[in-house]
């Protein structure tokens, strides 16, 4: 929950509601969408040759991506840092390659094939019922600084406990596994973050 939070309390430095995430290139930043998010197509992240560029995406309500949607990241390194906070649940499309960490309030969906690259699934922050579903032939890539080759993590779902559970790739049930390190280490890097962020908005004389 103290990763959702943060994220929803950066200060935007761009408001894209309405706008398809399609076709896009971006700088580093934090975007906001008041309500929903569509992503269909292709999104480039630009990290402008800052190995340590931060993207952070604000959406009010649900996030869904069309099958067979690409992310890429350009022109930056393996620390590069990509979050989506949404208010309610995420979609990812059939065989669409997704890359960063999606924090939402209620549930995540990968259909068949959809790969998340550089990021994890976490859901339920808030709402008790949130999961993470998995159809089948699905990966999530953690990244350990290396360029995501740590292996494919799984999904993860917010439990009563206060901490998160695996979702296996293969189904929808996910093994009665807390995996509270995941989200300690998700909400350091998110507060690790928030210095570069502070120096890119006095940078660019952005006040919150």
């Amino acid at each position: 929950m103290a990763a959702y939070q943060f994220l929803a309390l950066q200060t935007p430095t761009s408001n894209l509601t309405g706008t398809d995430l399609g076709g896009l290139i971006l700088a580093p930043g934090v975007y906001k969408f008041d309500g929903s998010a569509q992503l269909t197509g292709a999104l480039s992240l630009d990290a402008q040759g800052n190995d340590n560029a931060v993207f952070i995406f604000q959406i009010g309500s649900t996030l869904t991506t069309a099958s067979n949607t690409l992310m890429s990241v350009i022109n930056g390194g393996p620390e590069d840092g990509i979050f989506w906070e949404i208010g309610s649940s995420a979609t990812i499309g059939d065989g669409s390659l997704f890359i960063g960490n999606l924090v939402a309030n209620t549930s995540i969906t990968l259909d068949p094939f959809a790969q998340i690259s550089c990021g994890r699934a976490l859901a339920g922050i808030v709402a008790a019922s949130g999961a993470v579903t998995m159809a089948g032939d699905n990966h999530v890539a953690i990244n350990d600084g290396s360029g995501c080759i740590g292996g494919y993590g799984g999904g993860y779902e917010y439990t009563a406990d206060g901490g998160f559970q695996r979702v296996n790739g293969g189904g929808f049930v996910a093994a009665s596994v807390p995996e509270p390190s995941s989200f300690i280490i998700l909400t350091f890097g998110l507060f690790g973050l928030s210095f570069l962020i502070t120096r890119r908005q006095a940078s660019s004389g952005i006040t919150a």
